[in-house]
């Protein structure tokens, strides 16, 4: 079995957050950030993938973590073909957690993008383009 296949099946996990960000393109080569969150504000998680395994090479372990994407909603399809897969009820953590759960037809629901009813996207400033901006000013709503 690919080791992607295993991680779906066993190594699933949640990367909590409360936002991400997308940048549209505008004129020429600029590119407007936005952030996307949950109309409440509230934390939500990202599905997310993990895996332990052995780099034989560098004769090294190593810890990896990926967070599952999917097709874009209506709104965040304004700024990008693909979003992350979202899991806003905090119920549902524990179904996505669920290490005796490996019926993908159990798990499908998660893959289908969050709907935009519940996301709010607005205009950032340019301050979320370096890491260095590390505060709450980067999420403030610009224009």
């Amino acid at each position: 079995m690919n080791t992607i296949l295993a991680a779906a099946k066993r190594h699933r996990c949640l990367i909590p957050a409360s936002c991400f960000f997308e940048w549209k393109r505008t004129e020429g080569k600029k590119k407007q950030p936005y952030c996307v969150r949950p109309k409440d504000e509230g934390l939500f998680a990202f599905a997310g993938l993990w895996e332990h395994w052995q780099d034989e090479e560098a004769d090294r372990k190593i810890d990896s973590c990926t967070i599952v994407t999917t097709r874009a909603n209506e709104a965040v399809a304004e700024l990008h073909d693909r979003m992350p897969v979202i899991i806003i009820r905090e119920a549902d953590f524990d179904l996505w957690l669920d290490r005796s759960v490996e019926d993908p037809e159990r798990l499908q629901p998660f893959l289908e993008p969050v709907s935009s009813n519940d996301l709010e996207i607005y205009p950032v400033g340019l301050e979320v383009n370096s890491p260095g901006n590390d505060s709450e000013e980067v999420i403030k709503k610009t224009g």
